[in-house]
């Protein structure tokens, strides 16, 4: 059933279960969705799932069957010790909010939210989803049915401005009229160095349409930031080569299928562990920020909240420990590490330095400043947090 509003959001918005079935009967005659069931369900799992797909009548069910299911069984094989979460007290009602995440992973990080909320007995969030990433119609068919909502990355200037009022207005209605959550990352791309800043971009965007008063539109999208780590990021051979590259000059080109390929061995890459912490709203805080200032340094403070939040709660882990420790040429953290984490890790910045094909020495201390940030960021905020209570 349709939501009645005033702007035409067509473009943007996920399917409706009306459409479901409709799309489930493209995406199984995709010789594409039976390459993918290969690689995520055993093969005697095919035949019910795809009964099971047919008879589903609406994108949650799609999500449990397909998603979830799926997700669980490649996690198995993936990360030994599992997805873990905290602070699910601060969602537990199940109202709708605006989760705002740290972005390490292109899919990823979106789609084990979903598990998490289903295991927790409450409704799917929708998903922000670059138009970049729709290559073809049954992308477009995936992720539409899974809940994923357009964000549009090209246009003229006066077009993408456009995009983003219409974006903030479907978030806002989604917030409002459906009484269903959204999932939109911190910034545009994956943190590729390790570091977690929050673009004020985004929040400029989310409270374009919420009204003239700007705490007000602040309050309205109640904000939970989101921190999720991996202990290894499947994709930091080819994040740290983008980095490379673009340092080096002359920018980098990003191959047709390159965002695709980083999508599909984010799921399948080995994660070690994963975490994600659910954080303190902003609306508890609201109280503490002054709005009278003028609207950016009122959304700056926002974000200096969802940054501390993101770091304080981020989950340090032994490959964060041993970079910071290679990088200050110390054993300062070598009761948080083993020899089996050096190994590994060795092993990975090897395959990094094969994969960019030059400047071994540049490549090794970029891949351990991916690790290494992290803890850094936190001792920032620690010494930062000293200084205020002196």
């Amino acid at each position: 059933m349709k939501h009645k509003t005033t702007i035409d959001f067509s473009r943007i918005e996920p399917y409706d279960d009306a459409q479901v079935h409709d799309a489930l009967v493209r995406i199984l005659n995709n010789p594409a969705f039976q390459h993918i069931i290969d690689k995520a369900f055993p093969k005697e799992m095919h035949a019910k799932l795809r009964q099971d797909l047919l008879a589903a009548q609406s994108s949650l069910e799609f999500q449990k069957l397909f998603m979830y299911t799926g997700l669980k069984l490649i996690l198995k094989n993936t990360s030994p010790t599992g997805l873990r979460f905290s602070g699910e007290s601060y969602i537990a009602d199940g109202r709708a909010v605006s989760y705002i995440a740290n972005h390490r992973d292109i899919l990823l990080d979106s789609a084990l939210l979903q598990v998490i909320l289903v295991d927790l007995g409450l409704e799917t969030s929708e998903i922000s989803f670059g138009s970049n990433l729709i290559v073809n119609d049954f992308v477009n068919d995936l992720g539409r049915i899974n809940r994923m909502f357009t964000v549009f990355r090209d246009g003229s200037p006066r077009e993408m401005l456009q995009n983003a009022k219409d974006l903030s207005a479907y978030i806002h209605h989604t917030l409002k009229e459906k009484k269903r959550s959204i999932w939109i990352a911190h910034r545009k791309g994956r943190a590729k160095d390790g570091v977690d800043k929050t673009d004020l971009g985004v929040l400029k965007m989310l409270v374009s349409s919420g009204g003239n008063k700007i705490d007000q539109a602040i309050q309205s999208l109640d904000i939970i930031p989101v921190s999720i780590s991996y202990e290894w990021e499947p994709c930091d051979a080819s994040k740290v080569k983008e980095i490379y590259f673009k340092e080096k000059g002359g920018g980098y080109t990003k191959s047709p299928n390159e965002d695709m390929e980083s999508l599909i061995h984010g799921i399948l890459g080995k994660k070690g562990g994963i975490h994600i912490s659910f954080c303190q709203p902003v609306n508890e805080v609201l109280d503490a920020f002054d709005s009278d200032q003028g609207n950016n340094p009122y959304l700056n403070q926002i974000v200096a909240f969802i940054d501390n939040e993101i770091i304080e709660n981020y989950k340090l882990w032994p490959s964060n420990y041993f970079a910071f420790d290679l990088s200050t040429n110390s054993k300062q953290y070598e009761l948080f590490y083993d020899s089996a984490t050096v190994a590994y890790f060795e092993e990975r910045i090897n395959k990094a330095i094969e994969i960019v094909g030059e400047n071994p020495e540049r490549v090794r201390e970029l891949f351990i400043d991916l690790y290494a940030n992290p803890l850094r960021s936190k001792l920032k905020i620690s010494k930062e947090d000293s200084a205020i209570t002196k």
